[in-house]
């Protein structure tokens, strides 16, 4: 395709969104470009025409020579799809019977079945387009091929999670042991050997000379390497000694602490019970609110309390209900773990934290392998589902 004709297409397109049928019938009849001729994302002239809702260009267009039944790119709630669709299966998957009818009568075939296995009926029926679904003949034509696109999307969805879990279980159970008990022990044996019994023996050798001498300053050096291992032994004794007088305080230093994080820990479970209360109050006390303005209302209807304080006395309630009571909840749940690390990193310090992140990814991998668990069921279950609902289908092609 030629830049001018790219520029063409995509100037009609536009003058199809601005629904100006003049013009695009005068560049279509100077035969610069087919009334077919798709756009950079696949879509037809006739198929924008029918999203449009325009039915003056729809006629416009199949009377310049567009093909009714012609199969095109189609995008779903502004989301790019691999489907095929026709302008009549467009028509219909959107609810425009006015359209459908348009197309019917220019000759539109509602039979066809797209590479998917989507036919008209379902695609209305399944949008819940019912009135689209009532004109359209009954049709049971693609059931094989939409399980068969259901199921292998559903497939997919289960190797990927399977890649997913084999790329963790792989890393947990075999990169991580493989590194640990093969590859740090192979790095050593290869370089350290090569340092001591390649080179070392080449230096002792252009060295020779100097065996001697070293050797006799080794034995003369004895005694004060014995002393001096002696004092470190000493020295060591003496510091565990040290060590051992300072280990009951250090405990006492670590019991300490503990009352802090229980008072933070109290703390917070009596923030938490005080929110969750005074929710519950104002429950119940916008319920009696509620109650008493209803009976003032009713006793003395033509005073200052009117049907617009009863109205935002319910309101009142329904938020205390449905807003209030359970943001106190959802603040008690979601501050768990923000306690925990504080209270540990109180009571153990850095260490408290490292366990706490430690257990927090344990926690979650423990958690992770269920969900995705779930998720395998649920797209085996979307496949069976599937199955049984073209069953249904092919008793009443109608269903909705």
């Amino acid at each position: 395709m030629s830049p001018d004709q790219a520029a063409v297409i995509a100037e009609i397109f536009a003058l199809i969104v601005d629904k100006q049928v003049d013009p695009v019938s005068n560049i279509i009849a100077t035969g610069l470009v087919s009334p077919d001729s798709p756009n950079s994302q696949g879509e037809t002239p006739l198929m924008i025409a029918v999203v449009n809702n325009d039915a003056a260009m729809i006629r416009t267009l199949v009377s310049l020579g567009a093909t009714v039944d012609g199969y095109g790119s189609y995008s779903e709630n502004n989301h790019r799809t691999k489907a095929q669709r026709t302008p009549l299966q467009v028509a219909a998957a959107q609810g425009k019977l006015g359209i459908v009818k348009i197309l019917r009568d220019l000759g539109a075939d509602d039979s066809l079945v797209a590479p998917d296995g989507a036919i008209a009926l379902r695609l209305a029926a399944k949008n819940g387009h019912r009135e689209v679904v009532e004109y359209l003949p009954a049709r049971r034509g693609g059931a094989w091929k939409r399980w068969k696109t259901t199921h292998d999307e559903q497939m997919q969805r289960i190797r990927r999670i399977l890649n997913k879990i084999g790329s963790v279980l792989k890393f947990l159970f075999w990169a991580v042991p493989k590194f640990i008990l093969w590859k740090v022990p192979k790095h050593v044996v290869m370089t350290v050997p090569k340092a001591v019994f390649v080179t070392l023996p080449k230096e002792i050798w252009e060295r020779r000379h100097k065996v001697g001498p070293w050797c006799k300053r080794q034995i003369y050096k004895v005694p004060n390497r014995v002393k001096r291992l002696a004092n470190h032994a000493r020295e060591g004794i003496r510091e565990t000694g040290k060590a051992l007088k300072k280990t009951p305080g250090k405990i006492w230093e670590v019991m300490k602490r503990v009352p802090g994080a229980l008072r933070l820990i109290l703390s917070w479970i009596g923030k938490g019970l005080g929110n969750i209360g005074n929710a519950a109050f104002d429950v119940l006390k916008r319920l009696v609110s509620l109650v008493h303005t209803t009976f003032e209302a009713i006793m003395s209807f033509f005073n200052a309390v009117t049907l617009r304080d009863v109205a935002n006395g319910f309101r009142a309630v329904l938020r205390a209900v449905f807003i209030d009571l359970p943001k106190a909840l959802v603040w008690f749940v979601t501050t768990v773990g923000k306690i925990a690390y504080e209270a540990l990193g109180s009571v153990l310090g850095t260490l408290g934290k490292v366990l706490f992140y430690a257990v927090a990814m344990i926690i979650r991998l423990l958690c992770w392998l269920p969900q995705k668990t779930w998720d395998m069921l649920l797209a085996c279950g979307n496949s069976m589902g599937k199955g049984l609902e073209e069953v249904m289908v092919c008793i009443n092609p109608k269903r909705i």
